[in-house]
């Protein structure tokens, strides 16, 4: 058995973050309210856009601070 060093702990934290990043991801896919829309492809942001060009007035909400307490910064 090979010793366990810091290049396979770093190897084992990447496999980690990435598990943890896809689940992250699916929740928030799974728990997105009705009033909200996800854009996940070009013909949702083009329907998106159809609908907003239209309105006077819009709120766009793109509150990340959920993903430091994961020790993610970014998706």
């Amino acid at each position: 058995m090979k010793k366990f060093n810091k290049s396979h702990a770093l190897r084992l934290y990447a496999v980690l973050m990435a598990t943890k990043r896809e689940e992250i991801l699916e929740n928030m896919v799974a728990e997105t309210p009705d009033n909200y829309v996800l854009v996940m492809d070009a013909t949702a942001l083009k329907q998106m856009h159809d609908t907003l060009k239209e309105e006077p007035i819009i709120a766009v909400d793109t509150e990340t601070t959920g993903l430091i307490s994961t020790g993610m910064t970014r998706l």
